[in-house]
């Protein structure tokens, strides 16, 4: 009896070591596989070619709107290029206080030895910013997205969110700014019925160009109560 019940108790053990040793190559397997699913880089199509981008970078330059993308994600850039006009963007107070700025004399140019003197790891600007010229010469100091694409809706802010969502890990929270945003165009829509199937012209203010000149002359004047900075976005105007 005494052999039996030995030999009984030697298979349960073995049975139990044998568990455990396969519930440990399971525990490893999953670890692995979980490992090799985390990227190190994300390829995106846009506007000026196909790039490779590395996951999370940490020492990000923006230049232009695309810093309101990156802010929208929680992320504070390592440097901004800005000109006159970005400095006065009041819906950025606070956001990037410890982040350098790299003055940008006109639109067109970028300060590429600045720019290169950050050592990025990523640089992102708009459209317009980041022309074919300027995405050559930035390319060679870090990857460089600026439009996704030339025409419609891939040119606006939108769709380089959706690809910063993806080079950042915030998929989720670049699809939630964009659903609030057509939310709330939805719901001024609802609120204004009267104006369904209405034309009208969206026009932007710029004092000291030709068209805001014209603006001036012939539809607005300045409320007299209200100062108009040469360099600001927007201005306090009534119908002439």
């Amino acid at each position: 009896m005494s052999l039996k019940r030995g030999a009984r108790s030697f298979i349960a053990a073995t049975i139990c070591a044998g568990l455990v040793l396969s519930g440990c190559s399971s525990n490893d397997s999953t670890d692995e596989a979980a490992t090799s699913e985390v990227a190190e880089d994300v390829t995106i199509e846009h506007a000026r070619g196909t790039d490779t981008y590395p996951v999370n970078p940490q020492n990000v330059v923006a230049v232009g709107p695309a810093v309101d993308n990156l802010l929208e994600l929680g992320i504070k850039p390592a440097a901004v290029v800005q000109n006159a006009k970005d400095k006065n963007s009041p819906w950025r107070e606070g956001k990037l206080d410890g982040v350098k700025v790299i003055d940008q004399a006109d639109f067109k140019t970028l300060p590429q030895e600045q720019i290169a003197a950050i050592e990025p790891d990523f640089i992102v600007g708009d459209y317009w910013t980041i022309s074919e010229d300027n995405y050559k010469e930035l390319s060679a100091i870090a990857p460089t997205l600026g439009g996704i694409s030339d025409t419609g809706e891939g040119i606006g802010w939108e769709a380089q969110l959706e690809a910063l969502g993806k080079i950042f890990n915030k998929e989720s929270e670049a699809k939630k700014a964009i659903e609030e945003d057509q939310k709330r165009f939805a719901d001024v829509k609802e609120k204004l019925p009267n104006l369904s199937g209405k034309t009208g012209i969206v026009s932007q203010f710029a004092q000291g160009s030709f068209g805001g000149e014209c603006l001036m002359v012939c539809v607005w004047e300045p409320n007299p109560h209200k100062e108009m900075n040469q360099n600001d976005y927007y201005g306090e105007t009534r119908s002439g």
